[in-house]
């Protein structure tokens, strides 16, 4: 089983034994599969460090700093749905897409989709659901729902998670500030519930999307927090008060983007 990398070394060495080091997101050969189907070496490619956070070091006021605002609306219940042969993948095609087509109204709507584009190739990151600004469509969180705790596919899960991050991050719509708190991700497996958040710069994101390999490697890191068990009730509040923290803090963004 391979180990995902944690550190910056962990990364050169698995990236040398792959016989990968010389090739970029953008310079790979072979054509890329499914996030949830994603190769270890796919996954290198991403330049993703992932870190388990500890439960009693998670501090949401840290990651929503000045918050004194309202909840923005969550996503409605259809959004967040178990079906382990949905849509839920990041597919990948080395061929660049058209404009996504115009979202159908909520009534007739397929399941929700978060998707970037990149030239060559584009990607597009689907997921279970997402925390969406209803007035422009703005991307505030990912959501992921599987049938299944985090120990039967464990390393699977979190390339998955990485390649959804990827596809959001590189999002021509999206800001690419790499604000703290802003770009997390919200994961139900089965009875777990676990957060991660993204930490990049702005080196990280020009590697996404031209595949820029002068000087040093830039990673993502993830930050993964959990799990929390939807069968203990202290486990639901003190998530709650996260999930709240987190919603005030885009609120307050959607304030601060709209002038208000």
């Amino acid at each position: 089983m391979n180990i995902l990398p944690e550190t910056k070394q962990d990364w050169q060495s698995a990236v040398v034994k792959a016989k990968i080091s010389h090739l970029n997101i953008h310079t790979y050969e072979l054509k890329l599969n499914s996030a949830s189907k994603l190769t270890f070496e796919q996954y290198l490619l991403l330049r993703n460090l992932r870190l388990k956070g500890r439960r009693s070091t998670f501090n949401p006021v840290q990651q929503n700093e000045d918050d004194d605002s309202s909840v923005i609306v969550s996503p409605i219940a259809k959004r967040t749905h178990i079906d382990p042969d949905s849509d839920s993948d990041a597919d990948f095609d080395p061929k660049p897409k058209g404009k996504p087509k115009q979202k159908p109204k909520q009534d007739e709507q397929e399941p929700d989709q978060n998707s970037e584009e990149m030239e060559p190739p584009s990607e597009q990151a689907r997921t279970d659901g997402y925390l969406e600004d209803k007035a422009t469509g703005k991307v505030r969180a990912l959501i992921e729902v599987k049938p299944y705790i985090r120990d039967k596919g464990r390393e699977q899960t979190r390339m998955q998670e990485a390649a959804q991050m990827v596809g959001w991050i590189a999002n021509s719509n999206q800001s690419t500030e790499p604000l703290l708190g802003r770009y997390f991700h919200i994961s139900q497996d089965r009875t777990e519930i676990y957060i991660s958040f993204a930490e990049y710069d702005n080196n990280y994101v020009e590697y996404l999307r031209k595949g820029d390999t002068q000087g040093q490697a830039t990673f993502m890191t993830l930050h993964e927090f959990g799990p929390r068990n939807t069968l203990n009730s202290r486990d639901m509040k003190e998530l709650g008060q996260t999930i709240l923290a987190l919603t005030l803090r885009a609120h307050a963004d959607q304030q601060v983007e709209y002038g208000l």
